[in-house]
Parts: structure tokens; sequence; C-alpha cells
């Protein structure tokens, strides 16, 4: 069975609901990277969803590795244009030069991540996540929290918009 058939079934289990000609998508994918790509594609509709599921990315987790999805990880990721930090996470994320990143922090996730020179880092933090941010230099961060149970705290150049919903 293809990955994307596998992962799409267990998403009509779980009853949440999904377009049609992206279930039909999904179902035609082979690789870890296809849905990867999909899952920061439509990271608001994977975030409302609670989709794919810890069980799910745990499963999956040696697969989804390369593809920017880091689920149990203690570990160190420099300048990854695609990040997201998942399950019982431990990381700490650099990012420097002109590196431009979008990261996804969720379940509970702690991460220490350090933006200097010029860098432009979006990050979306949920469920009860903690993240602590050190800006320095020129770079910008913008931080979208999406959690009633996040802890956020930031030195430098952040910006923290508090969510039109709470997960």
């Amino acid at each position: 069975m293809k990955i994307g058939q596998e992962i799409a079934l267990e998403l009509r289990k779980s009853k949440i609901e999904i377009c049609d000609e992206y279930y039909q998508n999904m179902m035609t994918f082979s690789s870890y990277a296809q849905l990867a790509m999909m899952y920061f594609k439509g990271s608001d509709w994977s975030m409302e969803n609670d989709f794919p599921t810890v069980d799910i990315l745990r499963k999956h987790k040696e697969g989804l590795l390369p593809c920017g999805m880091m689920t149990d990880v203690s570990e160190t990721y420099s300048n990854r244009r695609y990040l997201a930090i998942l399950g019982n996470s431990n990381s700490v994320l650099k990012y420097d030069a002109f590196s431009v990143a979008e990261i996804i922090i969720r379940h509970n996730s702690k991460v220490l991540i350090q933006a200097s020179g010029n860098a432009f880092l979006v990050i979306n933090i949920m469920d009860n996540a903690e993240i602590e941010i050190e800006c320095i230099e020129d770079a910008k961060v913008s931080v979208y929290d999406y959690g009633q149970n996040t802890k956020i705290i930031s030195e430098g150049n952040v910006k923290i918009i508090p969510s039109k919903w709470q997960n």
C-alpha cells in the first residue's frame, strides 16, 4: 500500500472532514516528501484538525524526519526552510544570514530558537508547546500563538500574534 493511501485511510477513520480533491490527491502519494509538503501547505487545516495525530507521527517518524517533520527528537537544526517540531521534542533551532523559515511547534515540545543576521522566521505554536526565542541583529520573528497552554519567552525583534481560535 502506498504511504499516502495508508495516511488517507487513517484520516477517514478519524471522521475528520477533508475535501475530496485533497483526499484523492493524498491517495496517489508514494513518498513521505509529498505528504510533508501537503502538511506544510495546509498547516492551518492540519493544526485545526490535529492531523496527523501524534500516534501517526510516531508510527511514521523515520520516514518523516528527512522531510522536516520531527517527532520526539532532541536535536539541533540549522536554517531549515520548513520544520515541524512535534510530540515530546526538546530541540534547538538556529537561523542566521538571510534564512527564511516556516516553523510549526506542537504538542509538548520545548524549543530554543536563535535568530541572527537577517533571518526571518514565521512560527506557529500550539497545544502545550514552549519556546524561548533569542532574536539579535536584524533578524525578525513572528509567532502565531494558537494554544491556551503555550509558553513563549522572547527577546529582540519578536512579534507575538494571538490566534483567532484556540485549540
